[in-house]
């Protein structure tokens, strides 16, 4: 997408790298990134903060569909990032793999249905197919997410 408004050979270098760092970060049972890393050798989940793939870091599996990137394996892996227990959204834990917070803003909801259209070409549920404000950060994370299947995966609409 940026190399669309800056046309430049560095884009798929910068892209590469950052699937590489992403390969790296995993933390705890379900091997997720956390909201905040360190990268000493080994990265890690940075001290001061709490060791949980929350609000942050939620926004990456979006990121990764949006710039087309199609990996299965990182999907999948990051696709049971918002799964909390009987399927309610939330943020996880590294450490334990538990769920910590629910997240039932459909900002939020639409990011592991983006993920399993991307991966197994499952439709979106129509709930999420219709966007009502909320707060700023789950209703950008919406349009995106709209916006996406619009111009992207249409068939999953």
């Amino acid at each position: 997408m940026l190399n669309q408004l800056a046309p430049s050979q560095d884009w798929a270098k910068l892209s590469a790298d950052g699937i590489a760092i992403l390969a790296e970060l995993r933390f705890g049972p379900k091997q997720l990134p956390t909201d905040w890393v360190s990268l000493k050798t080994p990265p890690q989940p940075a001290t001061g903060f709490p060791a949980e793939f929350g609000y942050n870091a939620l926004r990456i599996p979006l990121y990764l569909v949006r710039g087309d990137v199609t990996d299965r394996d990182l999907l999948t892996r990051l696709m049971q990032g918002t799964s909390g227990a009987n399927g309610e959204y939330a943020t996880i834990d590294t450490e334990t793999g538990s769920p910590k917070d629910n997240l039932s803003d459909p900002g939020y909801r639409i990011i592991n249905h983006l993920l399993a259209c991307v991966v197994n070409k499952t439709a979106v549920p129509d709930e999420l197919k219709q966007f009502v404000p909320t707060r700023y950060y789950p209703s950008t994370l919406h349009l995106l997410g709209l916006s996406f299947i619009a111009a992207q995966q249409p068939e999953c609409s």
